[in-house]
């Protein structure tokens, strides 16, 4: 990584992700921080949460809870929490947020792989 300071809103919040290949995978649509040193130091990024689970919280209101309540709807998993990436797979932060780890190992993959197999594998001819 590049820097280790950073404006979480305008540098890392709904950045695009790329995962080790290079392959868009996401977006960043939430972070977890933790006081690693202390009450009095500034927190730091510990993790990086992605899926609606994780943006529906963030905006708030009905609208996030709108979007967290189709999210859980839809999810194959009875209590479906929000796909967690730690923070040491960020190899650099620019245009996008560039991660060390390939997107089905970080998780990433598993909606798509749900669509494909709920929804357009039972598509005549798909």
């Amino acid at each position: 990584m590049t820097r280790d300071i950073f404006d979480l809103d305008l540098d890392i919040l709904d950045r695009q992700m790329l995962d080790s290949a290079g392959v868009p995978c996401g977006n960043v649509d939430d972070l977890e921080l933790e006081f690693v040193d202390g009450p009095n130091k500034p927190p730091v990024v510990t993790k990086i949460l992605t899926t609606p689970g994780a943006l529906g919280p963030r905006i708030g209101g009905l609208t996030g809870r709108i979007i967290t309540g189709i999210w859980r709807w839809f999810h194959p998993e009875r209590d479906p929490q929000p796909v967690a990436i730690d923070w040491k797979d960020v190899v650099i932060v620019d245009f996008a947020v560039h991660l060390s780890v390939h997107r089905e190992e970080a998780g990433l993959s598993r909606g798509e792989d749900w669509v494909r197999d709920h929804i357009i594998g039972k598509i005549p001819g798909a």
